[in-house]
């Protein structure tokens, strides 16, 4: 007997090494130690990031962003990543077929809920401390107060509170002409190594 519990196979194996999931990301740069390099302090609740100074490769996007670009979710859905520091992340996505699918043909509300979870990910990423390891998104609500169309749609997350295990975010969608048309609310755990 297994005391009633049933047990999972694992997720099969993808470029990163486990299930695909919008996490995933956030493992492979754990993994190929492609951590940023943030000296961090806090201001209040607000993570304020340095950079290491380094003349050499000032110009030169950080190892991260490949890894975000080159992430096929993303890129089938043309997500581009436009700012991302401790705490705060803006990303956008052009409409079009792809992912339209809404009311009155605005994004599918599943895939604005997919890019909560995303900007989330790209706004806690970088608050990550010695030691800390992702441990995945353990809620998501989403509410949509409008339809989002245009033809660019931006996500940007703001984290609210770090605590140690879990951190908690909020996430507003705009369409573009700046109208409100959607907001998340995201809380993430951090598992810290042994």
């Amino acid at each position: 007997m297994d005391g009633g519990f049933r047990h999972r196979r694992p997720p099969a194996p993808t470029a990163f090494g486990r299930g695909h999931c919008a996490g995933d990301h956030a493992l492979a740069i754990r993994r190929q130690g492609f951590r940023a390099h943030w000296v961090r302090f806090a201001i209040g609740a607000r993570v304020v990031p340095m950079a290491e100074e380094n003349p050499e490769t000032a110009n030169e996007p950080p190892p991260w962003r490949a890894v975000f670009d080159a992430f096929p979710y993303h890129q089938y859905l043309g997500v581009k990543l436009v700012e991302a520091r401790p705490g705060h992340a803006r990303i956008t996505i052009p409409t079009g077929p792809k992912v339209d699918g809404g009311v009155a043909g605005s994004v599918h509300g599943g895939i604005l809920a997919s890019l909560v979870d995303i900007a989330m990910l790209e706004a806690v990423l970088p608050t990550f401390e010695e030691g800390d390891q992702p441990g995945g998104t353990i809620d998501l609500g989403i509410t949509y107060l409008r339809p989002a169309t245009g033809s660019k749609i931006t996500i940007e997350a703001e984290v609210i509170r770090r605590g140690r295990e879990i951190i908690s975010t909020e996430v507003s969608i705009r369409d573009d002409q700046e109208r409100l048309c959607a907001r998340g609310r995201v809380l993430y755990k951090v598992k810290r190594a042994p």
